[in-house]
């Protein structure tokens, strides 16, 4: 049996900041553990919004959606998203997501093996059950950029991969040989968009050769066909999502970099929230847009008087931009979100 912890993030701009949405039968109820050929996956939920997220691929044209994975397919029911805290197991906010060795996998929009599963990576899983256990249905890993490393901070603890700013904590999990990352490894970043657009690692590997070039964030700026995410412009041609582009809008592009520009072969929005299923989320608060709304990538967090936001000690508490929260809640509307509750969680240092 194999477990795969993992805690995680929403929707890809949010890269990073970003999250993904899953759909469930809801019919089907996951009861005792499975049997042999089952392995779980721990993962500690961890918001992924519009605006940032977790990474993928795909050219399908959604509207709306949880950010930062990149996964050009809906998900919903029952949605889980976060970084996978521990490979032995995955337990996504107190819940074990069971998966066996036919469960569906992709890295990046790709099908791979579970075997690919890791600690750090950032996952969004479908499943279908009740209670403390769910069965996953279809998991999707998504890295927040792929490329080259341009920079490394003189204190080693920040790297520049296509024009994004990635920061290192001591949490970050490097797999060899890239625990110390220099200028011209090409690497595969996992990992949640802080407010700022920087990509908190919680994963670094080494690219294998011939792996496709990308990045997944909100639109910071657009000048006719080419759009920018964080310092990267990216060339696209003019079949490539023209309606559906605005700024804060996340987005998945991979292609061929060259001279400082990504010319875009794919790209792809992440997927819309299905109305009336329940969301698990864990991400950075982007902003705070009154005293009932904020935004997780670009999607929208609606609290009420009747939400519980707990800080890290679990006492009630304000909530600000920057922050890492964990929040459950039920879609209500493409791209929002109806918090029950919100708990404040402790930021990697």
């Amino acid at each position: 049996m194999e477990k795969i912890n993992a805690r995680f993030s929403l929707r890809k701009a949010l890269v990073s900041s970003v999250a993904i949405a899953l759909w469930l039968p809801a019919e089907i109820v996951v009861g005792a553990r499975p049997a042999d050929d089952n392995m779980h996956a721990t993962v500690d939920l961890m918001v992924a919004a519009n605006n940032g997220g977790i990474g993928g691929t795909g050219a399908a044209s959604i509207d709306g959606g949880i950010g930062g994975t990149g996964v050009t397919r809906s998900i919903g029911r029952t949605g889980v998203i976060g970084v996978v805290t521990d490979s032995k197991g995955v337990r996504v906010n107190g819940i074990d997501a069971v998966y066996n060795r036919n469960t569906p996998v992709t890295l990046d929009g790709k099908q791979v093996s579970s075997a690919e599963l890791a600690a750090g990576q950032v996952v969004a899983i479908d499943a279908i059950g009740a209670g403390t256990q769910l069965q996953a249905m279809q998991i999707d890993i998504s890295s927040a950029v792929v490329g080259p490393v341009e920079s490394v901070s003189s204190a080693a603890d920040r790297l520049q991969v296509l024009g994004q700013v990635v920061r290192l904590t001591q949490r970050t999990i490097f797999s060899a040989p890239t625990s110390k990352p220099r200028v011209g490894d090409t690497v595969r970043v996992y990992g949640l968009r802080q407010n700022d657009g920087s990509i908190i690692a919680s994963r670094i590997d080494a690219a294998p050769t011939g792996s496709s070039t990308g990045v997944t964030g909100p639109v910071s700026a657009i000048d006719n066909d080419t759009i920018y995410v964080g310092a990267l412009a990216i060339q696209r041609a003019d079949h490539l999502l023209s309606s559906e582009l605005q700024l804060g809008r996340v987005v998945h592009a991979v292609g061929i970099y060259n001279k400082g520009q990504l010319h875009a072969e794919q790209m792809s929005l992440p997927p819309f929230v299905e109305r009336g299923k329940r969301i698990e989320l864990e991400g950075y608060v982007q902003s705070r847009r009154s005293a009932t709304d904020f935004l997780i990538g670009d999607l929208t967090i609606k609290i009420s008087a009747h939400t519980l936001i707990s800080g890290t000690d679990g006492t009630s508490t304000t909530l600000a931009e920057g922050q890492r929260v964990h929040v459950s809640g039920k879609v209500t509307a493409t791209d929002h979100i109806d918090a029950d509750q919100v708990a404040v969680e402790e930021t990697p240092q």
